[in-house]
């Protein structure tokens, strides 16, 4: 009988165990995070150095592989797009957004792939359209 009950709490163990293992990856980077966007774009030929954005950004999961990503600029503009995540990488789906360089406002299609930290992500941003060559651009989010 003791032996039995000592066979029935080791399995018990192994069982937790394996289930606390199998955690999903996904969840903790949920939440809402601070981000500051810069770096240059080329417009028309031209080298220009972007005004730094920042605002908070918010990651909802939808399922174990995609999230909604949604970015409230500081400035009043809120955009949003789907991304997915996998072994730490997050890849931003292109989403429609404006970009204000020197008084000039240029309507842009955005899209990103970066790397996922312990509580910071790092994305490089690609824009395009409107006269815009992406040249270099940096996202960096920062977990509240």
């Amino acid at each position: 009988m003791k032996r039995n009950k000592l066979l029935l709490f080791i399995s018990l163990c192994l069982i937790g165990i394996c289930l606390m293992s199998c955690q999903d990856q996904v969840r903790p980077i949920s939440g809402t995070y601070s981000y500051k966007i810069s770096g240059t774009v080329r417009v028309d030929g031209t080298q220009r150095t972007l005004s730094t954005e920042q605002g908070a950004m918010e990651i909802v999961r939808i399922d174990n592989e995609k999230a909604l990503v949604t970015f409230n600029i500081l400035a009043g503009d809120v955009y949003h797009t789907n991304a997915t995540i996998e072994n730490k990488q997050i890849i931003f789906e292109p989403y429609e957004r404006d970009i204000t360089i020197f008084a000039e406002t240029y309507h842009v299609t955005a899209k990103g792939k970066g790397d996922i930290y312990d509580g910071t992500i790092i994305v490089s941003l690609e824009y395009s359209g409107d006269g815009v060559q992406t040249s270099r651009i940096e996202l960096l989010c920062k977990k509240n």
